[in-house]
């Protein structure tokens, strides 16, 4: 008699099975954003686009349903067209759901998959749906969480030509963890922690091979249910993780409660670390493991990324914000706890404070009331960038537009503003940052608007960043960066 996890296997198999056979929005909190900031004139690159849609958005629904159905309204209304393929809502609640739930959501007909789990499968349900699907790439989210098109759109982009295995949403305070839970172990081990339910895209052949792993290590049914616990450890690899604005839908009753709900999570993260020692760290081991990277490297450069609001962007920066002491190596991957409390206390209680106050995705937000703010002084190398995922054609004008802190326009004086088509190979570029006076919030410190014209050349810009030449005694404050020109 099958057990509940062979149950669950053999479905996700005959699934694969299967496809071998047969292959509104939100208000965005006007009365806080100036009407300075007006997006209108924002360059916006959205011709980019695979060639048919390619995503599939997996969303479980337990006991939030009109958060499932806001969700899939949005996306059925808003991506259709150019990324998503379909959305399919992954039912763990014992009440069955129909199309009729959704009429309101709009979605046209074959775009909406219901399934009807016959026992909730908790988190695995994520992977195998994912396996299910017929696209490359499936997008994953909670339903207590809002992740708006635009972002979509920009994961999309960025994972396609950047060949890395996923991408991770979270809001400051969960970046945070996620930075501090980053382990190393000699030159077999470097990978961390990050969750999914605030927003992630996979490869498709990822949640195959990860299902498999976790049927190849004999995981309890326990361990199965909590696979988000194991996915982004057990891939020992570092997630490429970004800042997200973090838009909360709240409602019905979350998995997470108190104490023993972290306890829950702690005991898995850390079983997904023990795991993954018995794996890397020993003498002999099965190399045909699946999904487990073997080639750890030595050293890494953690950049921070947030994706803009309203228009299909990436905010970029090289600027450290964790200080140098805090370093990933450790002798265990199941210390990855351990290793995290104490950068917690070495951080400090302002340390943390700072770190989520002031993150990058308030340098993209579209509001001039928050900030990104560096921890320390402007130093040499430093760059900050904005990539718009497409080529600016070639004599085009537009204007890198910045509002700062006044005293940071000593850090834009001191800077090269260079441009690329490919961000690998970066040109400077002949522009001047002219600067004026602003007060976009009277409750602000001085503010001040600095443009800078720059023309498209060496065959067409999609990026570009401000370099640093030299230390300079000023801290980043910088309130909000675009491009600005005529969109195409």
């Amino acid at each position: 008699m099958l057990n509940f996890i062979d149950l669950a296997f053999a479905t996700f198999l005959f699934s694969i099975l299967s496809l071998l056979v047969d292959q509104q929005r939100l208000s965005n909190d006007a009365d806080i954003i100036s009407k300075s900031l007006a997006l209108a004139a924002r360059l916006n690159y959205n011709s980019k686009c695979p060639t048919s849609p390619d995503t599939t958005v997996i969303i479980l629904n337990w006991s939030r349903l009109p958060n499932v159905v806001q969700i899939a309204s949005l996306l059925c209304q808003n991506l259709l067209n150019d990324v998503v393929d379909s959305v399919f809502i992954w039912n763990n609640s014992p009440k069955s759901l129909t199309e009729e739930d959704f009429a309101s959501a709009k979605c046209p007909p074959r775009k909406l998959r219901i399934h009807n789990s016959p026992f909730n499968l908790y988190f695995q349900a994520r992977f195998i749906a994912c396996a299910r699907s017929v696209t490359r790439y499936c997008f994953i989210q909670d339903d207590d969480y809002l992740v708006l098109p635009e972002v979509i759109r920009t994961l999309r982009y960025r994972i396609s030509e950047a060949r890395i295995p996923g991408i991770y949403l979270l809001p400051a305070h969960e970046m945070l963890s996620s930075q501090l839970r980053t382990v190393r172990v000699d030159d077999a081990i470097l990978t961390s922690f990050a969750w999914l339910g605030h927003g992630a895209i996979i490869k498709r052949d990822r949640a195959i091979k990860f299902l498999l792993l976790l049927k190849r290590l004999n995981l309890t049914e326990d361990e199965f249910k909590m696979a988000d616990n194991y996915f982004a450890i057990l891939s020992n690899t570092l997630a490429e993780t970004w800042f997200d604005q973090g838009i909360e839908l709240g409602g019905g009753q979350p998995f997470t409660v108190g104490v023993e709900g972290d306890e829950r999570n702690n005991r898995h993260i850390r079983r997904a670390g023990e795991l993954l020692d018995s794996i890397a760290l020993a003498k002999e081991s099965d190399s045909n493991m699946p999904y487990i990277s073997r080639t750890a490297p030595s050293h890494f450069l953690r950049l921070s990324r947030s994706p803009c609001r309203e228009i299909v962007c990436l905010f970029e920066t090289s600027i450290e914000l964790l200080p140098r002491f805090i370093q990933p190596d450790t002798s265990s991957a199941k210390n990855i706890l351990k290793l995290e409390t104490s950068h917690l206390l070495a951080l400090g209680l302002e340390g943390r404070r700072f770190y989520s106050d002031f993150p990058p995705s308030h340098a993209v937000d579209g509001r001039a009331d928050t900030a990104f703010r560096s921890p320390q002084n402007a130093r040499k190398g430093d760059w900050i960038s904005i990539d718009m995922f497409g080529s600016i054609p070639m004599g085009v004008e537009c204007q890198l537009v910045l509002i700062i802190y006044a005293a940071t326009k000593a850090i834009l004086h001191a800077s090269t503003v260079e441009a690329s088509s490919d961000k690998i190979t970066w040109m400077p570029v002949d522009c001047s940052f002219f600067c004026t006076n602003t007060m976009l919030n009277t409750s602000l410190h001085p503010q001040q608007e600095c443009r800078c014209s720059v023309l498209s050349v060496y065959g067409g810009a999609r990026a570009f960043r401000i370099r640093v030449e030299h230390n300079v005694d000023v801290r980043w404050v910088l309130y909000e960066i675009w491009l600005e020109g005529t969109s195409y």
